[in-house]
């Protein structure tokens, strides 16, 4: 059986997530704009890389709240 958090805890793990849900919802955006942009020629990749990036340093975060 795993410890009740704290209730600070629940905020910082809520407010992660919500910050995680957010940069994977602009990352699907971008992707989704990269898909348009290849059919017409004009390929921006700009925007999802910058997501992508957000994604990632976010999973790194959740990783060392996990591995405390």
């Amino acid at each position: 059986m795993s410890p009740t958090p704290s209730p600070g805890q629940i905020t910082t793990l809520s407010q992660l997530y919500a910050s995680l849900r957010s940069a994977v919802d602009d990352a699907a955006e971008a992707l989704d704009a990269v898909r348009v942009g290849e059919s017409s020629g004009a390929v921006d990749t700009e925007r999802f890389l910058a997501a992508s990036q957000r994604v990632a340093a976010l999973a790194r975060e959740i990783a060392a709240i996990l591995d405390r």
